[in-house]
C-alpha cells in the first residue's frame, strides 16, 4: 500500500483555519475531503466527511492545531511505513491507499475504550485515525488490525457486495486474532476481555447463529455488531474473535492461511458449538 502524504493537506487546513466553526466545517471538507474524492466511487465530498467524521476522524476543534503540528513533529507518517512494512513482509503486498488522520478527541468513548484511536478499512484504501499520544504499540495494534481487514477484503473482493452477518464476524475475528499472535492479548481491542466463554457461546446461540445470512447492508447488522437495548455490546465482534479463536485451536492455521479461509469453511468446522 501507498500511504500518502496527509500531513500536507492537514498543515493546509491549518494554515487557512480561521474563527467560526462552521468555516471550519467546510474547510475541512474542502481541504482533507475533496482529494478523497478520487478514491470513493459515487461518493461527493459531505458524504465522505460525513463518514469518516462517523468512524473516528476528528472535526475542527481549539485543540486541533495543535494535535497535528505534533502528529508531524512525531513523525507518525514514517511509522506508520515503518509497521506497514513489517506486515507486509508477513502477508504480502497489497494495492491501495493508506490515510492518517487525527482522531475524534472530543469522544469520550473513543477515548476511554480505544485509546483515542480508531480505523476504517476497505479493500482498496485504509485509514488510521489517532493522536499525538497514541503509543508506537497502539499504532502497531491499529495497523495491524485494519490491514489485515484489507488483505481479507482482497482475498474474497469478488463477493464484496455480499458481504452478510457472518463475513463480518469472521472478519473482525481473524483481526483481533492478528493483533493477539503478534502483540499479544493484552493490547486486542476491548471487547475480547468483556465476555466469558459461557456468555459468548450464549451470545452465538441467541443472536449471531440465526442471522448469519442478514446483509451487512441491512440495519439489524449494525445492531448484531455493536449491540443495542436487547443485544449485548459488541456482541458480533466478542463472538467473532471467540469462534475464530476457537477454530484456530481445532486446526491451528497459520494467520495467511486464516486470511484466504472462506467464511463458510471456517463456520462449517466449529458449527458443533
Amino acid at each position: 500500500m501507498k500511504i500518502k502524504n496527509t500531513a500536507a493537506w492537514l498543515q493546509d487546513y491549518m494554515n487557512n483555519k480561521g474563527e467560526y466553526f462552521e468555516d471550519n466545517l467546510r474547510l475541512h471538507e474542502e481541504k482533507l475531503c475533496v482529494p478523497l474524492t478520487d478514491y470513493f466511487d459515487h461518493a461527493d465530498a459531505l458524504s465522505i466527511q460525513q463518514h469518516l467524521i462517523q468512524h473516528g476522524m476528528f472535526f475542527p476543534g481549539p485543540t486541533d492545531k495543535h494535535i497535528i503540528n505534533q502528529m508531524i513533529s512525531l513523525r507518525y507518517w514514517d511509522k506508520v511505513e515503518e509497521l506497514l512494512q513489517t506486515l507486509e513482509a508477513a502477508w504480502g503486498k497489497r494495492k491501495g491507499t493508506l490515510f492518517v488522520f487525527p482522531s475524534d478527541f472530543t469522544n469520550n468513548q473513543l477515548l476511554h475504550y480505544f485509546n483515542g484511536v480508531s480505523g476504517l478499512s476497505f479493500p482498496d484504501k485504509l485509514f488510521l485515525f489517532i493522536t499525538d499520544q497514541t503509543t508506537d504499540i497502539q499504532l502497531h495494534a491499529l495497523l495491524t488490525h485494519e490491514y489485515n481487514h484489507v488483505c481479507r477484503l482482497q482475498a474474497f473482493s469478488s463477493k464484496i457486495n455480499m458481504l452478510t452477518l457472518a463475513d463480518a464476524v469472521c472478519l473482525e475475528g481473524i483481526a483481533e486474532f492478528a493483533v493477539k499472535e503478534r502483540l499479544g492479548k493484552k493490547h486486542c481491542s476491548p471487547w475480547i476481555h468483556l465476555y466469558n466463554d459461557k456468555q459468548m457461546n450464549e451470545m452465538w446461540i441467541n443472536w449471531i447463529k440465526p442471522n448469519l445470512a442478514i446483509a451487512s447492508r441491512d440495519v439489524q447488522h449494525y445492531a448484531l455488531m455493536y449491540g443495542s437495548d436487547e443485544i449485548p455490546q459488541w456482541a458480533g465482534y466478542a463472538v467473532g474473535y471467540y469462534l475464530i479463536d476457537q477454530y484456530t485451536q481445532q486446526h491451528k492455521p497459520s494467520l495467511k492461511q486464516l486470511l484466504a479461509t472462506p467464511t463458510q469453511h471456517i463456520l462449517s468446522e466449529i458449527d458443533h458449538i
